[in-house]
């Protein structure tokens, strides 16, 4: 138990240890027996009242650090639950629940070096449109629906809400999956309409993908790529609705030039 361990618990303990050995040795050397006839010699002096004022101050003491002990031991957890509080926000969003872009930084720094991995950034749309019909809180409950989505296509720990609307997920190729067949349950998921107050709203998706080590030295290079990507894909003209292209570092490159 985390209080047992601390200096407060320590002390407490010594204190039980050091109470138990007096009350042990009193009752071994006849100790009790002794002050009651000691008391009865010298009864004039009322010292039996004496001794149950010190019995009466003990046990009042005795139930106060008693208290003082359980209030220190719920402060303790109340300040070990905070520090996981603290600790579970920063590396998560708090609306979606999903890891954030602190948690992706961290990921990507030891991510993909003795395999293959696909990183997949995406932006969703309609969102605009939901809050000028309802309202915020509306909008940001279709964005936890939209995570509940993605989790069931990626697992928790490789899915990040990296912006607004924008999310990265992370792909263990080493089984080989296909990335078409990923990208197409992506958005067959974001596309199912979504009820709001009764009407069906429409999200839209635009993605970009590509893969380490096939296209960047690092997984940072290869994020960048995907991000590229799924900006081309945003703003490209002659597409409507969902998107989904694929950016590798040849292309990035040659952009970059232009």
């Amino acid at each position: 138990m985390s209080f047992f361990r601390s200096k407060a618990g320590h002390e407490a303990v010594a204190l039980i240890g050091v109470g138990g050995a007096i009350w042990g040795l009193g009752a071994n050397f006849d100790v009790f027996e002794k002050l009651s006839r000691l008391v009865a010699q010298y009864d004039s002096y009322q010292l039996d009242d004496v001794l149950l004022a010190a019995s009466v101050t003990g046990l009042v003491s005795l139930i106060y650090s008693a208290r003082r002990v359980h209030e220190l031991r719920r402060e303790i957890d109340r300040r070990k639950h905070a520090e996981q509080d603290a600790e579970w926000m920063s590396g998560h969003d708090e609306t979606t629940r999903l890891l954030n872009r602190r948690s992706l930084q961290q990921r990507i720094g030891c991510a993909g070096e003795s395999g293959s991995v696909g990183i997949i950034s995406f932006e969703l749309h309609g969102f605009n449109k939901i809050k000028d019909l309802f309202d915020h809180q509306a909008a940001d409950d279709v964005l936890r629906e939209m995570a509940e989505r993605l989790k069931q296509i990626f697992a928790y720990q490789n899915v990040f809400r990296t912006g607004g609307r924008e999310f990265v997920a992370l792909i263990d190729r080493n089984g080989e999956p296909d990335m078409a067949a990923v990208a197409e349950k992506l958005v067959a998921a974001v596309a199912r309409p979504v009820i709001v107050n009764g009407q069906a709203m429409d999200i839209s998706i635009s993605a970009g993908h590509a893969t380490f080590p096939d296209d960047g030295a690092s997984m940072s290079d290869v994020l960048r790529c995907a991000e590229v990507a799924m900006e081309a894909a945003k703003n490209d003209p002659l597409q409507d609705g969902s998107r989904f292209r694929r950016q590798d570092a040849r292309t990035m490159a040659g952009t970059h030039q232009a």
